[in-house]
């Protein structure tokens, strides 16, 4: 059951402007992902995410690093449902487990992660000490615009998984 009575569409059901996009979801994942049953709703929140997530995949931070960005961010964010789905993700793209652990568990952070959880604790009013940390771990200043992109994205998806509550696959 989701909260407020949103639905959880199926590509037949789904509105008609928000068909293509969950069908191409479902040939990604071989499914619906709940998620993306609910956004379907409005085809704007839906195409939104899409492309912040096909914009996200081409920065420069590797699959692994942006897991790490995506994963830090929704647990910051205190979002079950994607820190379910990006654990996967994130073990998937290479992640450890004892990384993926450490995160959960908000244990001593390094610079990614320790930059992805003052941007969302921050809300990106960060210090020049907070930035310089990060560039100093060899990091550019465009990677961390593209940390940027990942938290955004983050973000849209973890706050209408609050409204909404889709059920964990």
């Amino acid at each position: 059951m989701t909260k407020h009575d949103f639905k959880l569409h199926s590509i037949e059901t789904a509105p008609e402007a928000s068909r293509d996009a969950l069908a191409q979801v479902n040939k990604k994942f071989g499914r619906v992902p709940n998620f993306f049953g609910i956004t379907a709703e409005s085809p704007a929140a839906t195409n939104a995410y899409i492309s912040l997530s096909n914009i996200f995949q081409t920065t420069a931070l590797t699959p692994a690093e942006q897991q790490i960005v995506i994963l830090t961010a929704s647990v910051e964010n205190r979002c079950d449902y994607c820190v379910a789905a990006h654990s996967r993700g994130a073990k998937m793209a290479g992640v450890s487990e004892d990384a993926i652990n450490a995160i959960k568990a908000k244990t001593p952070l390094k610079a990614l992660r320790r930059l992805v959880s003052q941007i969302v604790d921050k809300r990106a009013w960060l210090s020049d000490a907070d930035v310089q940390a990060f560039l100093n771990q060899g990091y550019s200043r465009s990677q961390l615009l593209d940390v940027m992109v990942g938290v955004s994205m983050k973000t849209l998806s973890n706050y209408i998984n609050h409204l909404t509550g889709p059920p964990i696959e």
